[in-house]
C-alpha cells in the first residue's frame, strides 16, 4: 500500500489516526462509526477497483468486499474528477478531501467525502498500488447547505424586488420633483440653479446604481433570455457599480442549458468580478464561457493585485460558496495567479443532464 502524506491539515480524517487493528474489532467503535456514516475505503488505480470495508453504513453496503465496484457507483458527472484526485494519490500527491456523488440503482444520489489515511504496508508493482481512504455519507450537510443557497437567493431575489419597485420609483420621484423645483426656481434665485442640479445629477446616479444593483441580485436577464445574455448584462452593471471593464467571450451553444446550472455559472461570474473589483483592485476583466460537446467551461481572469495570502481568503464565504456551486455541477473549480498576472478564476465540467437522459457508468 502506498503511504499518502497529506498535504494539508484537513487531508486525514480524525477518526483515521485511531485506525489500527486494536479498533477493528471493538464494538464501541464500530458503532461510533456507523453513527457517523463512516468507513474505510480501499482501492486501486490500475486496475479501478475500490471497495469500503466493514463497518459499513447500510446505504453503501452494495459496495462492501465481494461486492460492486466502487468506481461503478460513482455518478458520471464526477467520474472523471474523482479519478483524477485518485491517480494523483497513486502519485504520492494527496489532494484534500474531496466530495462527490454516489447514486444507487434505483437512481438515490448519495453524497459522501473521501479523506486519504495514511496507509501502511509494502508497495505493489507500478500500476497496482492499493490507496487507502475514509468514506463518509455527507447528505445531511449537502441538504442544509443547498438550502442555505435557495434561502440565500429568494431573498436576494426579493431584495432586487424591492429595490426595483420601491427605492428606485421614489429616487425617479425625487429626481422629478427636483427638475421641476430647478425650473421654477431658476429666475428667482438663480445662484441655487448648480447646486440644484448637482443634487439633481447625484440622485440620478443613485437610481442607476440602485437599478444596477436591483438587477444583480434578481437576474431576470437570466431566466428571460439564457446565460449569455446575463452574463453580458452582468459585464454592463460591473461597469455602472465599479467602472470596471469586462470583455465577454461567448462560445457555444447555451439554450439548453439546465436553469440551475446556468444560475451557479452566473453566481459564480459574479462573485468572481465582485472580487476583482473589490479586493483585486482591477480595472479589466475577460470573461470567457464556452462549450464543446459535452463540457462546459467558465474562466473569469483579471489584472487586479494578484490572490491575496492563503489565509485571507481559503476560508472565505464567497469562496466557500463558489465551491459549493460548482461542485453540485459536479465540475471543479480552479482559483490560479493568471499567466500575466491578476487572478484565474476556472470552472470545468459537464452540461448537467436532463432528468432521465443519464446513462449509469458501466451500464
Amino acid at each position: 500500500m502506498i503511504n499518502v502524506a497529506p498535504d494539508k491539515p484537513d487531508s486525514l480524517h480524525p477518526l483515521a489516526e485511531m485506525w489500527d487493528g486494536r479498533l477493528d474489532d471493538s464494538d464501541d467503535f464500530g458503532d461510533i462509526l456507523t453513527e457517523l456514516e463512516v468507513c474505510r475505503w480501499r482501492g486501486t488505480a490500475m486496475p479501478w477497483s475500490a471497495h469500503v470495508r466493514s463497518p459499513v453504513p447500510a446505504r453503501l453496503a452494495k459496495f462492501e468486499e465481494g461486492g460492486v465496484n466502487w468506481f461503478d457507483g460513482v455518478h458520471p458527472q464526477d467520474l472523471e474528477r474523482v479519478q483524477a484526485n485518485i491517480m494523483d494519490a497513486a502519485r504520492g500527491h494527496a489532494s484534500p478531501p474531496f466530495e462527490y456523488r454516489m447514486w444507487t440503482e434505483q437512481a438515490e444520489v448519495i453524497w459522501v467525502r473521501h479523506w486519504w489515511s495514511k496507509g501502511t504496508g509494502s508497495r505493489a508493482p507500478y500500476g497496482r498500488d492499493q490507496l487507502n481512504g475514509v468514506i463518509q455519507i455527507i447528505d445531511e450537510r449537502k441538504s442544509l447547505e443547498a438550502e442555505c443557497i435557495k434561502v440565500g437567493e429568494w431573498l436576494q431575489q426579493r431584495i432586487g424586488q424591492e429595490l426595483h419597485d420601491d427605492v428606485c420609483q421614489v429616487l425617479a420621484g425625487v429626481s422629478c420633483m427636483l427638475e421641476r423645483f430647478g425650473r421654477e426656481t431658476r429666475a428667482v434665485i438663480p445662484q441655487a440653479v448648480p447646486a440644484l442640479n448637482e443634487l439633481s445629477s447625484q440622485v440620478r446616479e443613485g437610481m442607476i446604481r440602485a437599478r444596477s444593483l436591483a438587477h444583480g441580485l434578481m437576474p431576470t436577464h437570466l431566466i428571460e433570455l439564457g446565460l449569455p445574455a446575463a452574463l453580458e448584462e452582468l459585464a454592463r452593471q460591473a461597469a455602472a457599480s465599479w467602472g470596471l471593464t469586462v470583455r465577454t467571450h461567448l462560445h457555444g451553444e447555451f439554450s439548453r442549458l439546465p436553469p440551475e446550472q446556468g444560475l451557479h455559472l452566473y453566481r459564480i461570474a459574479q462573485e468572481a468580478i465582485s472580487n476583482a473589483a473589490k479586493h483585486g483592485k482591477a480595472s479589466k476583466v475577460e470573461l470567457v464561457l464556452q462549450r464543446r460537446g459535452g463540457e462546459i467551461c467558465l474562466s473569469i481572469q483579471d489584472n487586479g493585485c494578484g490572490l491575496p495570502a492563503p489565509g485571507a481568503w481559503a476560508h472565505g464565504m464567497g469562496l466557500h460558496t463558489m465551491r459549493y456551486r460548482a461542485a453540485s455541477m459536479g465540475a471543479t473549480l480552479a482559483i490560479t495567479r493568471g499567466p500575466a498576472g491578476g487572478t484565474l478564476i476556472t470552472v470545468n465540467g459537464r452540461c448537467a443532464a436532463t432528468p432521465g437522459s443519464v446513462q449509469r457508468h458501466g451500464a
